[in-house]
Order: structure tokens, then C-alpha cells, then sequence
């Protein structure tokens, strides 16, 4: 498979979009939902990094060995934090609802963020956040179809009249409460990827506008919701519409860090790419493993009665788990790639 060149730029925002992540969870968990809110757009930045890092890869006509490797990147480090949970729940007597280990092992748990009418009262604690997985898989189902169909040529000629319709059709639907604004964000990766493997002072500023547009967003939303209360518009148009804005924002200023960092790091860029690179190869399993330790059975979010030693606490486990569960799940995929083999 080819696979993309390596893009410090691609890695630095990975680093950031997982620490803007845990920030938020924190900010969520010590009630500070302003803190929560700005942050959450970083998943929103995970998704628009992998729809421009697969437009430029190839499956070689070969999808079910694509999907497959995809399947054990992504959800063989799931079941294996899930069965952790599992053990630590028996061990310390918490109940816990098979239907939600269930959804994980089935990869439906992020059902109720497409179809938001539909509750999800199963979630197990500690896997409130996997409802991203089912996403990015379905995106990378979304890839495979394209590369099957090979309707890239296709789509990359008509790519802003595509993207406006499915933007429309997004808001259309987001008022009866079904959401595919992940998507828009997705493609608008997807399509416009050469515009963002390197951001220019143009992307830069067209961020610079996305962030003003999404703070005028929020600050409209209130507003309304104030008047109206909660209601579909708030939560599933003008909510999700401002958070894939600080997205792309948050993109487009991060790779201006970055570009800022290897001037200042000039004769130090050596130890700087290394460091960016092995944290960026810990991203996704700290993001599986963070959320455990703040709202897990095993939390250890209120562990002291110093915020600070409490929030240390978390990281430390957290880099620990995020280790143990990158090499376990290595080993179990070359485990797995062996027995096909033989």
C-alpha cells in the first residue's frame, strides 16, 4: 500500500487536536463547560486530518485488506481498552451494561450522534468518547467506496459544487436532529486536501475568517437559544457548523506554529521532529485511554484535593496506559498477520 509522506505539520496537529481533547474532557469534568465547549472541536480536527491524508493514498484495489488494516488500527485498541474496563469493573464490583460492550465490539456505540432522536442510555464509563470510532469508520467506508468507484478525477473536478450540496443537505438534515456535519468536514478534507497539506498566508487567513464566523456563531446561538431554548437548530445546525469552523481554524493556525517552530528550531529540528513524531504515534491512544481516568470506574479525577495533583495524576496514567495499549495492540496485529500467513 503506499503509504503518505511523512508531514511534521500532519503530526504537530495531531499532537495538538488530542491535547485540545483532553482539555476539553477536564474543562467538562471541573464544570468549566465554556473550556469544553472551544476544545471539543478537536475531534473535529482528527477527522478533516485523515480525510486530506486519504485522499492522497492508494488501496490498490485490494478494499477488504484496506478496511481490514483500518478495522485493526482502530478498534483492536478499543476491545482491548474495553476489555480492561471490563476487568477493573469485576475487580472493584462496579456494574457495568453488556448492551454498551456490546456496541463497542459491533462499532455502533456513536449511533446517537447521527441519529441524535435516538438515546443511548448503555454507554459503558469510561467509553463515553468511542463514539468517535464508529465515525472515522464510516469515513474510511466512505473512502473506499470513492477508490472503488475510482471517483476521485470525478469528484475533485465538480468538488465545490459537491461540497455546498452536501453542506446544504447537512443543515437540512441537522433540523431534524440527524447529523452529517462529520462528514462535511471529512470531504471538505478529502477535496480540498492540496490546500492543506501545506497552508499558505491565503488558507491562513481563510481560517482567521472560519474562527471570527464561528465565534459570531456561538455568540448568534446563545442568543437564540436564550429566546428559544435548546432546540435542533442550536444543537445540530449552528453548533456543529461552528465547531468544524475552529477546526479548520485551529488547522490552519497549528501548521503556522509549526512552520514558526522549525525557523526558531533550526539546529535543533533533529531532536524537535523526533519528539512531535513519538508523541504523534501515542495520539490515538491517549485519546482511547485519557477518558478512563476522568470518567471511568477507575477515575482518578477528584483522586486529591489539589486540582493540579489530580490533573498530573491523569496525564501520568494516561501516557503509561497509552504505551502499554500501543504495544499490546502491535503485538496482537503481528500476531494476527501471522496466523494469516501461515
Amino acid at each position: 500500500m503506499k503509504s503518505a509522506p511523512k508531514n511534521m505539520s500532519i503530526a504537530l496537529c495531531r499532537s495538538f487536536a488530542t491535547i485540545m481533547i483532553v482539555i476539553c474532557h477536564f474543562g467538562t469534568a471541573y464544570g468549566y463547560s465554556f473550556v469544553g465547549q472551544f476544545f471539543q472541536s478537536g475531534v473535529q480536527v482528527f477527522i478533516l486530518i485523515s480525510g486530506v491524508l486519504y485522499s492522497s493514498r492508494s488501496i490498490d484495489n485490494n478494499i477488504k485488506r484496506w478496511l481490514l488494516n483500518r478495522w485493526k488500527r482502530v478498534c483492536v485498541p478499543c476491545y482491548i481498552h474495553a476489555a480492561w474496563l471490563v476487568i477493573i469493573c469485576t475487580i472493584c464490583d462496579v456494574t457495568y451494561n453488556w448492551k454498551g460492550l456490546t456496541e463497542i465490539i459491533l462499532n455502533v456505540e456513536g449511533y446517537h450522534h447521527f441519529f441524535t432522536f435516538i438515546p443511548n442510555p448503555w454507554i459503558m464509563k469510561g467509553t463515553g468518547h468511542f463514539w468517535f470510532v464508529t465515525v472515522i469508520c464510516l469515513c474510511y467506508g466512505l473512502v473506499a467506496l470513492i477508490k472503488k468507484r475510482q471517483l476521485d478525477k470525478w469528484i475533485h473536478e465538480r468538488r465545490l459544487y459537491i461540497f455546498l450540496l452536501i453542506f446544504v443537505i447537512s443543515i437540512l438534515t441537522g433540523f431534524v436532529g440527524l447529523r452529517l456535519d462529520y462528514f462535511v468536514i471529512f470531504l471538505f478534507g478529502y477535496m480540498f486536501s492540496e490546500h492543506l497539506f501545506h497552508v499558505s498566508k491565503k488558507e491562513l487567513l481563510f481560517g482567521t475568517g472560519c474562527f471570527m464566523c464561528a465565534v459570531i456563531l456561538r455568540l448568534a446561538g446563545k442568543i437564540y437559544c436564550d429566546v428559544y431554548g435548546d432546540n435542533n437548530i442550536y444543537l445540530y445546525v449552528l453548533i456543529p457548523i461552528s465547531y468544524n469552523l475552529l477546526a479548520y481554524a485551529a488547522y490552519c493556525y497549528i501548521n503556522m506554529i509549526g512552520e514558526i517552530l522549525n525557523k526558531l528550531l533550526n539546529k535543533q529540528r533533529s531532536l524537535y521532529e523526533k519528539c512531535i513524531l513519538a508523541f504523534d504515534s501515542l495520539t490515538f491512544y491517549i485519546f482511547i485511554t485519557h477518558y478512563m481516568y476522568i470518567d471511568g470506574p477507575n477515575s482518578l479525577i477528584d483522586i486529591s484535593a489539589s486540582r493540579i495533583i489530580s490533573i498530573t495524576c491523569v496525564l501520568v496514567a494516561t501516557f503509561v496506559s497509552s504505551m502499554v495499549l500501543k504495544s499490546i495492540t502491535h503485538f496482537l496485529n503481528s500476531r494476527m498477520i501471522s496466523l494469516r500467513s501461515s
